[in-house]
């Protein structure tokens, strides 16, 4: 747990890194807890402050990270802390606690789970075309139709949320629950409302540029194919959405 929290601060910049040692100061940025006094984070450097977090918020340490990441709009670096340290137990004495070390085990982004969040718009109707049951690439094609909404986390940041059409689009606000799957591609963290039966990649709903033409020389490659099929290359790579 401590090297994935320190990596995680060595990938903040300089500002981010001043306005995360802020946010320990803050009670109410820390869940109510006793925040870290400015004397001892003032010149901290990433080392020191890991030690700080580690020693302080003893068996919620991935809590308040995931927090206060989610707090400074920094959702790339929320999955990645918490895809690196899924898995590990803090072995460390919560306050209050003298009988030995507790075993608090990190749950990913389930983290997120009971977050609600207000709805910010509904933007166009997305086209997500994959592969699934394909052998070696031929046939399998598979599509499903998605709304492209943007909803307000409490920390104020926004988040892509793709919804199913035929699943109802909360008007106001939504709450996160096992129902959803989520993704990240070019650095960007989605929600994904539909049938979980359905197994597209991540990259198939956020395309970078390189992404993006695979798909477009695929389909131009299937134009000219006398048999109408051909190896599908943009569905070899990436990873497939993931459960909450």
């Amino acid at each position: 747990m401590r090297q994935c929290i320190f990596n995680t601060l060595e990938d903040l910049g300089e500002e981010d890194f001043e306005t995360f040692k802020w946010c320990l100061q803050q009670p109410d940025q820390v869940n109510g807890l006793k925040g870290i006094p400015l004397s001892q984070l003032e010149r901290a450097s990433r080392t020191k402050t890991t030690d700080l977090i580690m020693s302080s918020y003893a068996g919620t340490e991935a809590q308040i990270m995931v927090d206060i990441l989610t707090k400074i709009n920094k959702n790339n670096l929320v999955l990645r802390f918490t895809n690196t340290s899924k898995g590990m137990s803090s072995d460390v004495v919560p306050h209050g606690n003298t009988k030995g070390p507790s075993q608090h085990k990190v749950t990913t982004m389930a983290m997120l789970k009971g977050e609600t969040m207000t709805l910010v718009n509904v933007g166009e109707v997305k086209t997500v075309q994959w592969k699934q049951g394909s052998i070696l690439g031929f046939g399998g094609d598979k599509t499903q139709v998605y709304h492209e909404c943007a909803y307000k986390m409490q920390s104020g940041c926004q988040l892509p949320v793709y919804i199913q059409v035929g699943f109802k689009v909360p008007p106001k606000s939504l709450k996160i629950d096992g129902t959803f799957q989520f993704g990240m591609n070019n650095g960007v963290l989605f929600l994904v409302l539909h049938g979980k039966s359905q197994t597209p990649y991540q990259h198939r709903f956020m395309m970078n540029p390189k992404q993006q033409w695979l798909s477009s020389a695929n389909e131009f490659l299937k134009i000219f194919e006398g048999s109408g099929q051909c190896v599908d290359l943009s569905w070899i790579a990436g990873d497939y959405l993931r459960n909450l």
